[in-house]
């Protein structure tokens, strides 16, 4: 029962670490995410409250501070993915304060306290409303980590071509797919980035101060909102009452000073309870037994002793050819398009660890067009469109793992010059959140309208263009249609 602690390297803020698993110690990171990827059988995972089956072809996330253990009863080969939130507090400020999860609380001794968060259980998740799209996130996102298995494995490409690959996307997708906000509600006005920010903000306050009394007017006085705000905003967020939230994050953070075998009454005057019983009633809540039991069944655990086996990163070049013949999806892979069909099967020979072959493969074309507005890629929803980001991701990925430049091809879609306008706009700047600076301006664009259009926007796209990219390379061309 420690904290265990992750060195990373200077300007590489991940690390990945291949483990052959039956029984790993009670531990926790400070200041780091971790991804479980189980590659040939199942982990169960305990963290906090939580009990979690992960399967193969499953994720997880061990969250920053979370005390968890992991366990598997045949021993299983495990891919262990950790994040350095030092690092990327740069480009996400309340990233450390933010609750990851791959899926909504699962059947667990914890999920009473499920019920507490307003959380469907796992049977009611095929009916949450807008979630069809947490498939997609999931599958992409379990690309991203076996393409770095892969390309580690192969030992063909260093750490630096690694983390320009992978650093935008894995981030972005953790952020924006996998925050556990992101369970709660549909509402789109809920996910807004103010709102999601003055939520951390909150959060970051509590985490750093449960150890004493907090009031709604230490809250609004820092957010210089009215408490009637406050009550409606925390409403939209949660279906407990904030003073419930408090209570929740001291007896998460009593566990480690529990573990360490601090007194009963000690723990409970440093997390901020008032009195001795608060605390083994909020405890008791959240975990489903008291303290002290906890305790005797943690340190029972301990007793066992570890039982791992720490592998090289070649440990798994005989087993990820069949993981990525089950699990490495392509989504959205247009079978009438033979070029996209071609340079995807080239994707999957190239990523075979140790695979002779590749040296027989034809070189990767030097370009690869992406029509922006071809049907796969966009539709309408009334006069706004609206891009398939599945499919985006798919001609971005086929350019950075084949290393050939991307060319984004924009023409008018209709008559609607504004509707265009907006629609380019707001596809530059949510690439540029989405797959980073140094993938995107790398980019080149075909400007393209016919002949017999209604208008010529290739001036104004020009401006807009360079707005979020200055340096971007653009081509223009006349398209008889």
């Amino acid at each position: 029962m420690y904290q265990e602690v992750l060195m990373f390297e200077k300007d590489m803020p991940f690390m990945v670490k291949i483990q052959d698993i039956r029984r790993y110690p009670i531990h926790w990171h400070d200041n780091a995410v971790e991804v479980l990827l189980p590659l040939n059988g199942s982990v169960e995972v305990v963290s906090n409250f939580e009990r979690t089956t992960v399967r193969e072809g499953e994720f997880y996330f061990s969250n920053n501070k979370a005390v968890h253990s992991l366990r598997s009863a045949t021993g299983t080969l495990t891919a262990a993915f950790y994040f350095d939130l030092d690092y990327f507090e740069r480009q996400y400020p309340y990233i450390k304060y933010m609750f990851f999860r791959s899926s909504v609380y699962q059947e667990n001794p914890g999920e009473k306290a499920a019920a507490h968060f307003g959380k469907a259980s796992s049977s009611e998740k095929a009916s949450i409303p807008g979630d069809q799209t947490l498939p997609g996130n999931s599958i992409r996102f379990r690309n991203l980590l076996t393409g770095i298995l892969s390309d580690m494995a192969k030992g063909m490409s260093s750490a630096d071509v690694i983390l320009q690959k992978y650093e935008s996307r894995l981030m972005h997708s953790m952020v924006h797919d996998f925050n556990w906000l992101r369970f709660l509600k549909e509402d789109s006005h809920f996910m807004s980035p103010t709102g999601m920010d003055r939520y951390h903000r909150i959060v970051k306050y509590v985490q750093e101060n449960y150890s004493r009394k907090i009031t709604l007017d230490d809250i609004v006085e820092r957010e210089f909102i009215t408490k009637t705000y406050l009550s409606h905003f925390w409403k939209d967020f949660s279906s407990y009452s904030f003073r419930e939230r408090i209570n929740f994050e001291r007896a998460i953070k009593s566990e480690a000073m529990l573990l360490s075998g601090m007194p009963i009454t000690t723990i409970s005057e440093r997390c901020g309870f008032s009195d001795v019983k608060y605390y083994y009633q909020n405890f008791r809540r959240w975990y489903g037994c008291m303290p002290t039991e906890h305790r005797r069944r943690c340190e029972a655990y301990a007793k066992l002793g570890p039982d791992y086996q720490n592998e090289a990163i070649e440990s798994i070049s005989a087993i990820l050819p069949a993981y990525m013949d089950k699990y490495f999806i392509i989504q959205c892979l247009d079978s009438d398009n033979t070029e996209l069909t071609s340079l995807y099967d080239d994707l999957l020979k190239r990523r075979e660890p140790g695979a002779s072959g590749a040296r027989l493969m034809p070189e990767p074309p030097g370009s690869i067009l992406a029509d922006l507005f071809q049907t796969n890629n966009f539709h309408f929803e009334g006069p706004a469109i609206v891009f398939n980001w599945n499919s985006i991701d798919l001609w971005v990925d086929l350019s950075l793992e084949l290393g050939s430049a991307l060319h984004i091809k924009l023409m008018p879609a209709g008559s609607d010059k504004a509707v265009f306008i907006k629609a380019i706009g707001q596809f530059l700047e949510y690439s540029l959140h989405r797959y980073g600076l140094h993938t995107v301006q790398d980019w080149q664009f075909i400007i393209k309208f016919s002949d017999s259009a209604l208008f010529d926007p290739s001036s104004t796209l020009e401006q807009l263009v360079r707005e979020y990219l200055p340096n971007a390379i653009i081509n223009y061309s006349v398209e008889n249609i």
